[in-house]
């Protein structure tokens, strides 16, 4: 038997490295060892990524920060970004006697990104090589945390062909309000001319194919929420509940059906799908609920600027999303004190904002030529 390997891959800027610098902290002096790489800014206001080796504390930088005079021999420029190699160099180094020091009981590399992915260069070749020195006999009771972009985590399983592992868990993730799902369909559909969610997409009415989307963002342990009209053909299976608007929040459109849910399930997250998103793919509410489970809060889409490639907030989506069981008892103040809209709410809350592209699939269609 080998180590035990284990794989965090969630969303970029989601708080992963926070959530491990936090868990390293509880754990015994001189049981974990490896690295993390979190932002640093400095006295002068510049900001870089350095790794920082949790057991000594020592932090390299591997990253020029902007306007930095630089060296060239110690230059990796990749596109727009400018790398150290010394630093990549050291954390190769350091791998070697992390792996040798049975000592260590749990070993942590953040993060494999493109540059060991698609270039085999950053960490490699030494992260091959203590990847295949971890998966030796010698090394059974010893645990690897490997911490991947979650976009590239088949591309990772492809590359270092893992014989065992264990994806996004593992006692570095802290307990969370448990979340149900809530699928909004009671809209009028009237610029569609028939009820959304009775379409056929997929071999099924449309309401049924979103509601098994949300059991398998969810693991199929959530009870389910469908906020309908009363009317409106359903069929339910086990766990799943018809929610009608009170009327207390009835006809302000989709805040009804969300607050609705909420006074049902005051004690709960709710993992939000409108039900006329049919191309959405299953790992859209995937980065939903890991990101919430890193981070703990709300989280929701905008579409990323070409440039940057961060999201833009003033264009989130509020029927893709994820409610804290905490924002989701601000909304309801928030609807007291005449808010009634979603959009609005998330901007002005501490809701995290992933970036999304057309391949996710985040477009309602509204009506037949769509």
């Amino acid at each position: 038997m080998s180590a035990e390997f284990y794989l965090l891959s969630v969303p970029v800027q989601c708080g992963k490295t926070t959530l491990l610098e936090s868990w390293v902290q509880t754990q015994p002096q001189g049981s974990v060892g490896g690295c993390l790489s979190p932002d640093r800014i400095h006295e002068n206001g510049r900001k870089t990524r350095v790794f920082w080796d949790v057991q000594t504390a020592t932090e390299v930088p591997f990253e020029w920060a902007a306007q930095e005079e630089i060296d060239s021999n110690d230059l990796l420029e990749i596109g727009r970004f400018r790398f150290r190699q010394s630093g990549f160099d050291w954390v190769q180094r350091q791998m070697k006697e992390w792996c040798e020091n049975q000592r260590l009981q749990t070993l942590v590399i953040d993060e494999v990104g493109p540059l060991e992915l698609r270039l085999k260069s950053g960490m490699e070749p030494g992260l091959t090589g203590f990847i295949e020195a971890m998966q030796k006999p010698d090394q059974k009771g010893r645990c690897v945390l490997l911490v991947v972009r979650d976009y590239l985590l088949e591309d990772f399983l492809t590359r270092y062909q893992l014989k065992e592992y264990i994806v996004n868990q593992g006692p570095w993730f802290p307990e969370r309000v448990e979340v149900e799902g809530l699928l909004l369909m009671g809209g009028q559909s009237s610029r569609m001319g028939t009820d959304k969610s009775q379409l056929d997409y997929h071999g099924m009415p449309q309401y049924r194919y979103a509601l098994s989307q949300l059991q398998r963002a969810l693991e199929q342990r959530a009870s389910c929420w469908l906020s309908a009209a009363e009317g409106q053909d359903l069929v339910l299976e086990v766990r799943e509940t018809r929610v009608i608007d009170a009327p207390l929040f009835a006809g302000n459109g989709p805040i009804s059906g969300v607050l609705s849910a909420h006074v049902m399930a005051p004690q709960k997250a709710l993992l939000v799908l409108g039900v006329d998103y049919p191309y959405l793919q299953d790992y859209a509410l995937d980065r939903l609920v890991s990101a919430y489970r890193v981070s703990g809060r709300s989280v929701c889409f905008a579409p990323a600027n070409p440039d940057s490639k961060l999201p833009k907030r003033e264009h989130l989506e509020p029927l893709v999303a994820l409610y804290t069981h905490s924002d989701l008892q601000a909304l309801l103040l928030y609807f007291h004190q005449g808010g009634r809209s979603l959009k609005a709410f998330l901007n002005q809350c501490d809701a995290l904002v992933l970036p999304y592209d057309e391949k996710m699939g985040l477009k309602s269609i509204d009506t037949l030529p769509e």
